[in-house]
């Protein structure tokens, strides 16, 4: 019989691997997020500030992500891929407690766009190099199904629970988010196996350029900072924020299996067939997001459309880099998205008002189509 002591330590240290450690991290942060992320627009609309104002925000919060990912490229590169996780939680932390803070002083209104902007590239650039490393590139999409089943099962609840304190006190909302994000290293630190640095060099991150691939990020990014900085305060003002946190609970509920289930068919049939006629449903389906019946449906249904566009692009990019070097595709990807974020929240600041905002992401959403002609 195995002593209890060393059993303890078999599992814990020989078979909690990288890639359940990554899980775990992503379970953990998901909860997290899906507490305050969608509630963050609300949140400023509640204080004041206008949907202009709130694009303003996020206009800061994409631009220091576009630049903060050459900061973590070097990072890893120099001090490796724990470490700078651990300082983009802190980031993190520290930009949600700005927001908390906010009500007291307007100047935390910039000091937590920069941080939590600085924050996002610090943290999923050497998480998407260690989840590329990690991955078996012929089951791919699978793995992704696995992280996004992973993400969504803690994410489920997370949306009403939120919903639920922000009610009562957006503060106490923040501290709680700031408090799991601060654990959620941790498994990292227990893996075996962690390929520590990477190889990052602009010169070759910049090699990945091709227009199909910039268009098809530009548009990932353009669409995706629609959905969660504009299409939330849209659905608030329509059903309040119970209403927000409840049909979001149900749209990740419902979307989990299904992306496993499409996981498969992508690792059989290649991305770009699965992710090229949804585009275009998607394409069609956002400026339909205007009428307010349909506002819930389309809610509740959009994590499945994510997920045939979504899932294959990852797919994609994942897929790029050379083994050993994926650090500089997953840099170029980010570049892209960051940029396609900062570009979506021109036309708001100029024109603030969810007619621009939905058409705009329309279009962002059909550019993708190009990425999906791209072998």
């Amino acid at each position: 019989m195995v002593h209890h002591k060393h059993f303890f330590h078999f599992l814990i240290f020989r078979r909690f691997t990288e890639i359940k450690a990554l899980y775990s991290v992503v379970f953990l942060k998901s909860f997290a997020m899906s507490l305050i992320s969608i509630f963050i627009p609300v949140y400023l609309y509640l204080l004041g500030y206008g949907l202009g104002q709130i694009a303003v925000f996020f206009l800061i919060y994409s631009a220091l992500a576009t630049i903060f990912v050459f900061v973590a490229g070097h990072s890893v590169k120099k001090i490796g891929i724990k470490a700078t996780i651990l300082i983009a939680n802190i980031l993190n932390i520290c930009g949600y407690l700005a927001l908390a803070f906010l009500r007291y002083n307007p100047m935390f209104f910039y000091l937590a766009a920069v941080l939590l902007g600085a924050f996002l590239t610090l943290f999923w650039v050497p998480f998407h190099t260690d989840m590329a490393d990690n991955l078996k590139r012929k089951k791919m999409a699978q793995g992704f199904g696995t992280l996004n089943i992973v993400s969504v099962l803690a994410a489920a609840v997370a949306p009403l629970i939120g919903s639920l304190i922000a009610s009562v006190s957006f503060f106490t909302l923040f501290i709680i988010s700031a408090l799991i994000i601060l654990i959620s290293i941790v498994p990292l630190f227990f893996a075996k196996g962690t390929k520590e640095k990477a190889t990052f060099n602009v010169k070759e991150t910049f090699s990945h350029f091709t227009w199909r691939r910039f268009l098809g990020g530009i548009g990932f990014g353009g669409e995706h900072l629609t959905f969660y900085a504009y299409w939330p305060l849209f659905l608030f003002l329509i059903i309040s924020i119970k209403g927000l946190g409840l049909v979001t609970t149900i749209m990740f509920i419902t979307s989990g299996f299904f992306i496993y289930f499409i996981s498969k068919v992508i690792d059989k049939k290649g991305p770009n067939k699965v992710m090229r006629p949804w585009i275009i449903v998607n394409t069609i389906a956002w400026p339909f997001r205007l009428i307010k019946f349909l506002a819930i449906p389309f809610h509740i249904t959009y994590a499945f459309l994510e997920g045939l566009t979504k899932l294959p692009y990852n797919v994609k990019t994942y897929k790029v880099g050379k083994r050993g070097r994926e650090i500089n595709a997953i840099a170029f990807r980010e570049i892209c998205i960051q940029l396609g974020r900062v570009i979506a929240c021109i036309p708001i600041i100029i024109f603030p008002t969810f007619v621009t905002a939905f058409i705009a992401a329309a279009g962002f959403s059909f550019i993708q189509v190009f990425y999906s002609y791209e072998k």
